[in-house]
């Protein structure tokens, strides 16, 4: 994969698709730094399940499954996460 801005691009796929399948996880390097990014991934219900380097985050909500998750580490240690969902709206229906 080639390299953007600083950051080395890597999937399983090793490379990055035009549409996105349920799961695809996506990660950014940069010297000591990178970025996990999960698409429509879900999150553990339990601490027991949890992993600081591929699943760092559970919740005990109902809705477990987020469009998007991006996880961001130093040094090989975990500084936190951005979880978000992305609601699709008609155009005609904006004001």
């Amino acid at each position: 994969m080639g390299i953007r801005n600083g950051f080395s691009c890597s999937t399983r796929a090793r490379k990055i698709p035009h549409n996105l399948e349920a799961g695809t996880e996506i990660i950014l390097r940069r010297k000591d730094e990178f970025v996990h990014l999960c698409y429509d991934k879900g999150i553990p219900d339990s601490g027991e399940y949890t992993d600081r380097l591929s699943n760092p985050l559970y919740t005990n909500n109902a809705h477990r499954t987020p469009d998007f998750r991006m996880d961001y580490y130093c040094q090989k240690q975990y500084y936190g996460s951005l979880v978000a969902d992305f609601k699709y709206r008609d155009v005609y229906h904006l004001w």
